[in-house]
């Protein structure tokens, strides 16, 4: 009789798990979940962009800024001209620096691909970028085809600061070793056409 109970409870604890299983499996049950904002790894550029390479002078690869190789210094409001909302919730995240060059005219550039966790903190940073080159009454550039909501150059002796935003990512770029400055218009607009495909 125990031995035919035992069967039985075994048999009862055995639908009970296929049928949660079954459930869990059709209702969606627990999930990691996956955020739609690509991670700043698939954001880096190595030779997508014709005539660009990585400047290995610099790095041979991508400089990550996060809390554990930057410190709070740099992430999370701790640097000032970084800081997105400077509310500890809507700041910079992560992401990273890189350097790149063009072998066949010398030209440069610096690249910044920042992580503000959400689009109004990645707008913010932009807006503030803006706003202070614009009250030094630097020369402006627009990116065509973007918006010049969306992106903004100004001229610098002989190259342009380029300032982007794209879902929560803020970008810059800072081209040098053109003359004159507009030029770069066409290359900042191949980069940012990349990182647009890219992110949204």
């Amino acid at each position: 009789m125990k031995r035919r109970f035992g069967k039985f409870l075994i048999a009862v604890i055995c639908g009970i798990v296929s049928v949660a299983g079954i459930f869990l499996f059709t209702c969606g049950g627990p999930t990691n979940p996956v955020s739609s904002t690509p991670s700043w790894k698939n954001l880096v550029i190595t030779n997508q962009i014709a005539g660009w390479e990585v400047d290995s002078n610099y790095s041979d690869t991508a400089i990550p800024f996060t809390d554990a190789t930057s410190g709070p210094d740099f992430v999370d409001g701790g640097n000032s001209d970084y800081c997105g909302l400077c509310d500890g919730h809507d700041a910079l995240k992560s992401g990273f620096g890189i350097y790149y060059k063009n072998p066949q005219n010398n030209r440069k550039l610096e690249v910044f691909v920042l992580d503000y966790g959400t689009a109004a903190a990645a707008k913010t940073e932009f807006n503030v970028w803006v706003g202070k080159d614009t009250a030094l009454a630097m020369p402006q550039e627009t990116i065509p085809p973007f918006m010049d909501t969306t992106a903004r150059g100004f001229e610098v002796g002989g190259g342009l600061n380029v300032y982007a935003h794209i879902s929560n990512y803020y970008l810059e770029l800072r081209f040098t070793d053109y003359n004159p400055s507009s030029l770069a218009n066409p290359d900042a607009a191949a980069f940012l056409d990349y990182y647009n495909s890219k992110i949204k």
